[in-house]
């Protein structure tokens, strides 16, 4: 039987019998898959480290044997830690767990997603960086910053989940688009299982404004905080809207903590 080796990140773990642990990963060519990790929750030292090693936001390499009997659910040979693990804390760190109970409730199992893999460490990699210039920048540049990434970031999972706005945009960049240019100053309508298209008069949740599709192109401009907060609210509810649909009336606990953590810094500044 031949070996596989990935590398992962884990998006969720449980205690499993007396000494294993049940976890959910996150590879590029596996997705999302569910593993058994026997043995991590012993007293010895080597348990211990592994243990250490399944957390958040630390880069994996998982390998186990490919066979029939495993197919959904890995039984994985060998585990260590891959890099450096991306430190999050407070504000960023919520952001992090967000980005994992938004994968581990809509991503489909054993679903390819190398593209998606990389934009998970770039968004990882991002939050890491802004958590160490909480104390030297303003919070309000910081929380822009991170509402773009965490935007940005569903963007690619809905392209993930089958709605196609990621392609259409690049097709539009490219002219491969028939019709008229992205108007910045109109509305465009959003709605599942269609591409965008000009709203009309009647304001629905889906409409998204033109300039806000322009800016999903212009990475650079989003990653530098230079993208007005309307817009980013303006993608925040449509996607919320679309991702909703896939996560199928399950609530995320991270959204709830997040909201809570924003309006207690709120009040405390004020």
């Amino acid at each position: 039987m031949s070996v596989i080796q990935q590398p992962a990140y884990v998006l969720h773990t449980r205690p499993y019998k007396e000494t294993s642990l049940q976890v959910t990963l996150l590879m590029p060519q596996q997705g999302k898959r569910f593993a058994t990790f026997r043995g991590v929750r012993q007293a010895s030292k080597a348990a211990r480290q592994k243990q250490a090693w399944l957390q958040p936001f630390q880069p994996l390499q998982v390998a186990w044997q490919a066979s029939p009997s495993n197919q959904d659910w890995l039984m994985p040979s060998h585990l260590e830690a891959y890099g450096q693990v991306h430190w999050l804390s407070g504000e960023a760190n919520l952001c992090g767990l967000y980005l994992n109970e938004l994968l581990y409730n809509s991503l489909p199992l054993a679903q390819p997603c190398e593209t998606l893999f990389v934009v998970y460490i770039e968004t990882l990699q991002a939050l890491s960086n802004q958590a160490k210039m909480d104390k030297i920048s303003p919070a309000t540049l910081n929380r822009a910053q991170q509402a773009w990434w965490l935007r940005r970031f569903e963007w690619y999972l809905l392209q993930e989940l089958g709605y196609p706005l990621h392609t259409w945009l690049t097709e539009q960049t490219y002219g491969f688009v028939a019709g008229a240019a992205i108007d910045p100053q109109r509305p465009y309508r959003l709605r599942p299982q269609t591409l965008p298209e000009l709203a009309d008069h009647q304001a629905e949740v889906w409409d998204l404004p033109g300039a806000a599709l322009l800016a999903l192109l212009d990475e650079q401009a989003g990653s530098a905080g230079q993208i007005d907060l309307r817009l980013l609210a303006a993608l925040k509810r449509v996607f919320r809207a679309h991702l909703d649909l896939f996560l199928a009336g399950r609530p995320l606990g991270s959204r709830q903590l997040l909201q809570t953590f924003l309006t207690t810094a709120k009040d405390t500044s004020s």
